[in-house]
């Protein structure tokens, strides 16, 4: 069962060090094989936890299209339907959805209006509920 992510940096309200040592601590914990952030950034190195590339679609072009599992606020899908085997999470930041580039059978939510407001997830938070529930099947 291998498992890649593919996410946005979080440009706008997380600085890169910190968001580095949450997707090192899960990659860590849930054996993730590979992840690809987008965009490269300058003066900036992810080290051996990630490789980096500009453009979602060069990040896409890197993976069998057959695994693609986008983390989408309006999925059609729970996140508890998601596909054994092989899979790529796909995963978006607080300025963009990768929504157009999925077809709706590839689009899985997380449920967060269980609280008393609905509230949107990073990146790195999404994919630790999908992997916790993934490795619980």
């Amino acid at each position: 069962m291998s498992v890649t992510i593919i996410t946005r940096w979080e440009s706008s309200q997380m600085p890169k060090d910190t968001e580095w040592r949450m997707w090192k601590q899960l990659v860590s914990s849930y054996k993730v094989d590979k992840v690809i952030a987008v965009p490269q950034v300058p003066d900036w190195d992810c080290g051996r936890l990630c490789v980096e590339v500009n453009t979602m679609e060069e990040a896409l072009a890197m993976v069998d299209k057959s695994t693609l599992c986008f983390l989408e606020p309006k999925g059609e899908k729970s996140i508890t339907e998601l596909p054994d085997g092989d899979i790529t999470l796909v995963l978006g930041n607080t300025e963009h959805s990768n929504a157009e580039y999925a077809e709706p059978e590839q689009m899985y939510h997380i449920s967060t209006s269980a609280g008393p407001t609905k509230a949107h997830l990073y990146g790195t938070n999404a994919a630790a509920i999908a992997l916790a529930t993934r490795w619980q099947k």
